[in-house]
């Protein structure tokens, strides 16, 4: 067996400290023949698709050197749902139906994918698809997150008269909403145990904003015009979601920080936002807004707005996601230790002074807030096997935790 002795100096080569970002967001680019799935990368843009045919792209995901696009491309008949890795295509589904890819969640070594094919959602985990429904009624998955062994998935499906929203937990559906009026889930975010879905339903005349906390609504917006509320993260305790309302004219950008709202646009234009990502005190909101002339991809950032595309042809922003990049740190500087490292079932800490500690994936989900003194067992037998970060609150410093 290791010596803890081992595992300090595994520790010392494992110590790492946030510094520099890349912002990666994906969305649609208009080029002036066909729409094109295109990726910035700090705001600098890539053409996904390098075919004839039109393609889009809705979910962007990091993982290490690796990044991949969930989208479609269309094959001169049907829409292939599509899933890009560092620019290079993998087609999900056959062609001989419609489908498509909206959304994309890296766990580990296993990729997943959520979209549908011929009105079936579909769960691809490493190309391998998964039946969400029966195809009976028409359905669509908007979104999906992966924590430890559990596979969240966001949408609808009709029920002969309307779109309900419905979230499935490993295959199995929850109803969001009664089915009376028209529903949509556009997001999940998982959080230690919390659940957490953004979406819409309507009050009978307009599109209410709604946020849903293990399957409980709150009301974002007061139903007088149309808003939705088309993505959530959660960072701590603070619940982040992103969407727009109609001001009586316009569709105005919005974002709501547990249920205050801010307005990113001005309102005298079309504008909307469609993804949201926090990265330690900077949030990062992805849409596009309508210059009189075109369509203009955007990206905000605590506010501020940076136009992704040009003002020649439309362009919209559908996904945002933020790294940071990673150096060394001396171990000896900080005040608590980790083994075994890598672990399979329990992490020991010992610590100088108490603190609280947070465990992170390295798709920046917060799945822990661990309350450490002088030695603390943690139990992460429930994460998937793969690379976390664990930091101090407030830290600069964050340690890779290795779960075999």
């Amino acid at each position: 067996m290791k010596t803890i002795t081992t595992f300090l100096i595994m520790l010392l080569l494992t110590a790492t400290t946030l510094s520099a970002q890349d912002i990666y967001v994906a969305g649609v680019e208009y080029n002036g023949g066909m729409t094109s799935a295109t990726l910035w990368k700090n705001g600098a843009a890539q053409t996904l698709n390098n075919g004839p045919h039109e393609a889009m792209a809705y979910s962007v995901a990091v993982s290490g050197s690796d990044v991949y696009v969930a989208g479609n491309e269309h094959n001169g008949t049907n829409q292939v749902a599509i899933l890009w890795k560092n620019g290079a295509p993998q087609y999900l589904s056959d062609g001989s139906n419609y489908a498509d890819a909206n959304s994309v969640f890296v766990s580990g070594s296993d990729v997943y994918v959520a979209g549908k094919d011929n009105e079936i959602i579909k769960v691809w985990k490493n190309g391998v698809s998964q039946d969400l429904t029966d195809g009976s009624n028409s359905a669509g998955a908007r979104s999906i997150f992966v924590s430890g062994n559990d596979v969240y998935v966001a949408g609808y499906e009709n029920n002969g008269s309307v779109g309900v929203a419905k979230l499935w937990k490993n295959g199995v559906a929850q109803d969001l909403t009664d089915g009376s009026k028209q529903a949509m889930a556009y997001s999940v975010f998982v959080s230690g145990s919390d659940v957490y879905v953004a979406g819409y339903e309507s009050n009978g005349t307009r599109w209410v904003a709604k946020l849903w906390k293990n399957g409980a609504a709150q009301v974002l917006t007061n139903g007088a015009n149309n808003a939705v509320a088309g993505s959530v993260f959660v960072s701590g305790s603070d619940v982040y979601v992103a969407g727009y309302e109609n001001n009586g004219t316009y569709g105005v950008a919005k974002l709501w920080k547990n249920g205050t709202v801010q307005t990113l646009s001005d309102g005298t234009s079309e504008a909307g936002a469609g993804s949201v990502y926090v990265s330690g005190s900077d949030v990062y909101v992805g849409g596009h807004e309508y210059n009189a002339t075109k369509t203009v991809a955007k990206l905000w950032k605590n506010g501020v707005e940076q136009a992704l595309s040009g003002v020649t042809y439309d362009a919209v922003a559908t996904s945002v996601f933020v790294t940071g990049s990673l150096g060394t740190s001396d171990i000896s500087k900080n005040n608590f230790t980790l083994y075994p490292n890598p672990a399979q079932d329990v992490l020991n800490i010992q610590i100088i002074e108490p603190t609280t500690l947070q465990l992170y994936s390295l798709q920046g989900q917060l799945l822990k807030e661990i309350k450490a003194d002088k030695n603390t067992q943690v139990d992460i037998s429930g994460l998937a096997s793969g690379i976390y970060l664990l930091k101090e609150m407030n830290g600069s410093t964050a340690y890779k935790v290795i779960k075999e």
